[in-house]
């Protein structure tokens, strides 16, 4: 009997959706008569932006080693003008890099600004010590995401490729020219994005060994003496 009662709903659905203009379709979405999943995306802009998308991946590897770079930038600048000895900053700077914890001597005779500045150095110290040690999983995360792009380039590029190939059939002129001058720029592109991804996962696979070393080499030179 549940077989039959589900067999007529089935049957009403059907005169229905037949009798009502309105019943085009049975889902809450519009009607898309080409099957594919609409976007409000530009698929060409899409794919001009991947080398972009790619870069911000090695950049957040990077990112240990740009604010090591500012770090070691400060602490050379910052005695002066902090008013402080390099000491006592190289002391600080130590426990937040090597220990993971703040302290700034109470006692330190400095204006408020001056402390401001010097609580936001030993915290960059703490982002880069923390953005050290997770280098490997940040550098796993980075490769697979640049993987993803290339996939997604190849996606795009596909299906630029078979919507412009097939208008080209029954375009003439310039209609036809322009047409042609963009499957050559999809076919640069897709070159292009495939020489990045390889450099991309070269240089963030080396990095780890680098950023480790860059940390070692900081940790030496804040030794006082």
């Amino acid at each position: 009997m549940k077989i039959t009662k589900l067999v007529l709903t089935a049957g009403l659905v059907a005169v229905m959706c037949t009798s009502l203009t309105a019943c085009k379709d049975k889902g809450d979405g519009t009607e898309n008569p080409d099957g594919e999943e609409e976007s409000d995306k530009d698929p060409m802009e899409e794919l001009k932006a991947i080398p972009t998308d790619i870069q911000a991946e090695v950049d957040l590897v990077l990112k240990p080693i740009t604010d090591l770079e500012k770090l070691m930038a400060d602490i050379e600048t910052a005695p002066d003008r902090l008013a402080i000895t390099t000491a006592d900053l190289k002391g600080m700077v130590s426990a937040s890099f090597d220990g993971g914890k703040i302290e700034i001597d109470t006692n330190l005779d400095i204006t408020a600004d001056a402390r401001a500045e010097l609580q936001a150095m030993l915290e960059l110290a703490l982002d880069v010590a923390a953005g050290i040690k997770n280098t490997p999983d940040t550098v796993t995360t980075a490769t697979a995401n640049i993987v993803g792009h290339g996939a997604r380039a190849t996606t795009l590029a596909t299906k630029l490729t078979t919507k412009l190939t097939a208008k080209v059939k029954f375009a003439k002129g310039e209609e036809k020219a322009s047409l042609e001058a963009q499957l050559q720029e999809i076919t640069q592109l897709e070159a292009d994005i495939s020489t990045t991804i390889d450099e991309a996962k070269a240089t963030v696979t080396e990095l780890p060994a680098k950023i480790a070393e860059m940390g070692a080499k900081f940790t030496a030179s804040l030794a006082v003496g």
